[in-house]
Protein backbone atom coordinates (compact mmCIF):
# COMPACT_ATOMS: atom_id res chain seq x y z
CA UNK A 1 0.00 0.00 0.00
CA UNK A 2 1.12 3.50 -0.91
CA UNK A 3 0.71 6.76 1.28
CA UNK A 4 -1.08 10.27 -0.48
CA UNK A 5 -1.56 13.50 0.63
CA UNK A 6 -4.75 15.37 0.40
CA UNK A 7 -4.47 19.40 0.91
CA UNK A 8 -6.70 21.92 0.31
CA UNK A 9 -5.63 26.01 0.42
CA UNK A 10 -8.58 27.99 0.27
CA UNK A 11 -10.55 31.08 1.43
CA UNK A 12 -12.63 29.71 3.68
CA UNK A 13 -15.43 30.42 6.63
CA UNK A 14 -16.60 29.58 10.13
CA UNK A 15 -20.46 30.28 9.59
CA UNK A 16 -23.73 29.55 11.07
CA UNK A 17 -27.14 30.71 12.14
CA UNK A 18 -28.57 30.59 15.59
CA UNK A 19 -31.59 31.32 17.14
CA UNK A 20 -31.68 33.94 19.91
CA UNK A 21 -34.57 35.87 21.88
CA UNK A 22 -37.26 38.88 21.40
CA UNK A 23 -35.02 41.31 23.98
CA UNK A 24 -31.64 40.67 22.02
CA UNK A 25 -32.70 41.18 18.34
CA UNK A 26 -34.74 44.46 19.35
CA UNK A 27 -31.70 45.56 21.75
CA UNK A 28 -28.78 44.85 19.33
CA UNK A 29 -30.86 45.64 16.41
CA UNK A 30 -29.97 49.87 17.75
CA UNK A 31 -26.14 48.33 18.07
CA UNK A 32 -25.86 46.41 15.55
CA UNK A 33 -21.98 48.25 14.99
CA UNK A 34 -21.16 45.75 18.28
CA UNK A 35 -22.76 43.16 17.36
CA UNK A 36 -19.49 41.37 16.64
CA UNK A 37 -17.70 42.67 19.68
CA UNK A 38 -20.55 41.23 21.72
CA UNK A 39 -20.45 37.88 20.13
CA UNK A 40 -16.76 37.85 20.90
CA UNK A 41 -17.28 38.28 24.27
CA UNK A 42 -15.81 41.74 24.50
CA UNK A 43 -17.65 43.73 25.83
CA UNK A 44 -18.22 44.31 29.75
CA UNK A 45 -22.18 43.82 29.99
CA UNK A 46 -22.47 45.53 33.53
CA UNK A 47 -20.25 48.58 33.35
CA UNK A 48 -22.49 49.09 29.37
CA UNK A 49 -25.58 48.88 31.73
CA UNK A 50 -27.25 45.84 28.94
CA UNK A 51 -30.29 44.29 30.29
CA UNK A 52 -29.77 41.31 31.32
CA UNK A 53 -31.96 39.47 28.94
CA UNK A 54 -30.40 41.32 25.83
CA UNK A 55 -26.88 39.66 26.84
CA UNK A 56 -25.17 36.82 24.92
CA UNK A 57 -24.29 34.02 27.20
CA UNK A 58 -21.86 32.22 24.74
CA UNK A 59 -19.33 33.27 22.49
CA UNK A 60 -21.35 33.45 18.27
CA UNK A 61 -20.26 29.82 17.16
CA UNK A 62 -22.37 28.53 20.08
CA UNK A 63 -25.44 30.18 18.43
CA UNK A 64 -25.83 26.89 16.20
CA UNK A 65 -29.18 26.04 16.12
CA UNK A 66 -30.29 26.24 12.78
CA UNK A 67 -26.82 25.72 10.75
CA UNK A 68 -22.97 25.44 11.55
CA UNK A 69 -20.14 24.95 8.79
CA UNK A 70 -16.22 25.01 8.82
CA UNK A 71 -14.04 24.92 6.16
CA UNK A 72 -12.65 25.92 2.71
CA UNK A 73 -15.04 27.83 0.03
CA UNK A 74 -16.05 25.09 -2.34
CA UNK A 75 -15.48 27.31 -4.86
CA UNK A 76 -12.38 28.82 -4.42
CA UNK A 77 -10.03 26.55 -3.02
CA UNK A 78 -6.40 24.51 -4.38
CA UNK A 79 -6.29 21.24 -4.39
CA UNK A 80 -3.15 19.70 -3.94
CA UNK A 81 -2.32 15.39 -3.88
CA UNK A 82 0.79 14.08 -3.68
CA UNK A 83 2.70 10.58 -3.45
CA UNK A 84 4.68 9.63 -0.41
CA UNK A 85 7.78 10.67 -2.75
CA UNK A 86 6.29 14.18 -2.15
CA UNK A 87 5.40 14.26 -6.08
CA UNK A 88 3.00 15.76 -6.98
CA UNK A 89 -0.25 13.88 -8.81
CA UNK A 90 -2.78 16.77 -8.51
CA UNK A 91 -2.26 21.38 -7.98
CA UNK A 92 -5.09 23.23 -9.19
CA UNK A 93 -8.15 24.56 -8.49
CA UNK A 94 -10.42 21.94 -6.86
CA UNK A 95 -13.16 23.24 -9.80
CA UNK A 96 -10.44 21.38 -12.05
CA UNK A 97 -10.54 18.37 -10.04
CA UNK A 98 -14.24 17.79 -10.95
CA UNK A 99 -14.81 16.98 -14.20
CA UNK A 100 -16.49 14.19 -17.18
CA UNK A 101 -13.26 13.30 -18.05
CA UNK A 102 -12.01 10.64 -15.28
CA UNK A 103 -15.75 10.20 -13.76
CA UNK A 104 -15.57 12.59 -10.86
CA UNK A 105 -18.16 15.65 -12.33
CA UNK A 106 -20.32 14.22 -8.98
CA UNK A 107 -18.05 13.74 -6.21
CA UNK A 108 -18.59 17.23 -5.20
CA UNK A 109 -21.79 16.38 -2.58
CA UNK A 110 -24.34 18.77 -1.20
CA UNK A 111 -25.28 17.47 2.02
CA UNK A 112 -27.62 20.35 3.48
CA UNK A 113 -28.75 24.13 2.24
CA UNK A 114 -29.62 26.51 4.83
CA UNK A 115 -31.37 29.93 4.22
CA UNK A 116 -32.27 32.28 6.61
CA UNK A 117 -35.55 33.16 4.76
CA UNK A 118 -36.59 29.32 4.75
CA UNK A 119 -36.74 29.40 8.53
CA UNK A 120 -39.27 29.40 10.91
CA UNK A 121 -40.98 32.49 12.25
CA UNK A 122 -38.44 34.14 14.52
CA UNK A 123 -35.42 35.87 15.59
CA UNK A 124 -31.93 34.77 14.37
CA UNK A 125 -28.25 35.85 14.46
CA UNK A 126 -26.10 34.91 11.48
CA UNK A 127 -21.90 34.23 11.94
CA UNK A 128 -19.45 34.45 8.96
CA UNK A 129 -16.06 34.67 10.11
CA UNK A 130 -13.68 34.52 6.85
CA UNK A 131 -9.62 33.24 6.90
CA UNK A 132 -7.06 32.13 4.42
CA UNK A 133 -4.58 29.14 4.80
CA UNK A 134 -4.82 25.55 5.32
CA UNK A 135 -7.89 24.25 5.39
CA UNK A 136 -7.36 20.32 5.10
CA UNK A 137 -5.04 18.22 5.59
CA UNK A 138 -4.97 14.35 5.23
CA UNK A 139 -3.29 10.93 4.02
CA UNK A 140 -4.93 7.72 2.84
CA UNK A 141 -3.35 4.50 1.77
CA UNK A 142 -4.58 2.85 -1.57
CA UNK A 143 -2.55 0.63 -3.87
CA UNK A 144 -3.15 3.34 -6.26
CA UNK A 145 -4.65 6.70 -6.05
CA UNK A 146 -8.16 6.74 -7.78
CA UNK A 147 -9.54 10.37 -8.44
CA UNK A 148 -13.00 8.86 -8.55
CA UNK A 149 -12.84 8.09 -5.14
CA UNK A 150 -11.78 10.64 -3.42
CA UNK A 151 -15.29 13.25 -2.44
CA UNK A 152 -16.17 16.28 -0.70
CA UNK A 153 -19.11 16.77 1.54
CA UNK A 154 -20.37 20.43 1.51
CA UNK A 155 -22.61 22.06 3.47
CA UNK A 156 -24.18 25.46 2.37
CA UNK A 157 -25.21 27.99 4.93
CA UNK A 158 -27.13 31.28 3.41
CA UNK A 159 -24.93 31.20 -0.21
CA UNK A 160 -21.66 30.31 1.61
CA UNK A 161 -20.53 26.38 0.27
CA UNK A 162 -18.50 25.26 2.61
CA UNK A 163 -16.37 21.92 2.33
CA UNK A 164 -17.08 20.02 5.84
CA UNK A 165 -15.32 16.85 4.81
CA UNK A 166 -13.31 15.03 2.29
CA UNK A 167 -13.50 10.83 1.99
CA UNK A 168 -12.05 8.36 0.45
CA UNK A 169 -13.27 5.65 -0.93
CA UNK A 170 -16.52 6.36 1.43
CA UNK A 171 -14.65 6.62 3.97
CA UNK A 172 -13.93 9.66 5.85
CA UNK A 173 -10.08 11.14 5.88
CA UNK A 174 -9.24 12.58 9.34
CA UNK A 175 -8.29 16.53 8.76
CA UNK A 176 -5.27 17.48 10.54
CA UNK A 177 -5.35 20.98 8.89
CA UNK A 178 -6.53 24.23 10.50
CA UNK A 179 -3.17 26.55 9.27
CA UNK A 180 -5.16 29.23 8.30
CA UNK A 181 -5.58 33.09 9.58
CA UNK A 182 -9.22 35.22 10.18
CA UNK A 183 -9.73 37.76 7.74
CA UNK A 184 -13.07 39.25 8.54
CA UNK A 185 -15.98 38.79 10.93
CA UNK A 186 -19.37 39.43 9.87
CA UNK A 187 -22.38 39.36 12.52
CA UNK A 188 -26.02 40.44 11.56
CA UNK A 189 -29.88 40.01 12.76
CA UNK A 190 -32.63 39.02 11.45
CA UNK A 191 -36.57 38.84 11.83
CA UNK A 192 -38.50 36.12 9.96
CA UNK A 193 -42.18 37.51 10.29
CA UNK A 194 -45.51 34.90 11.79
CA UNK A 195 -47.39 33.80 14.08
CA UNK A 196 -45.59 30.99 15.31
CA UNK A 197 -42.89 33.20 17.40
CA UNK A 198 -45.66 34.75 19.61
Amino acid sequence: MAKYTIEIYSRGYEVGIGEITKEQYEYWSERESDLGEALNQNIDYESEKVPEDARFEWFYNDYSSEAEAYGADANYSTLVIKDEDENEIFNDEITAFINEDDGTENNMNYISYTDIDDLKPGYYVYWEVGGKGQYFHGEIEAEKFDPKLLTFKVTEVDGCEVITSVHYDVAEIDNYGGDWSGKYGDFSLHHIEGTEEE
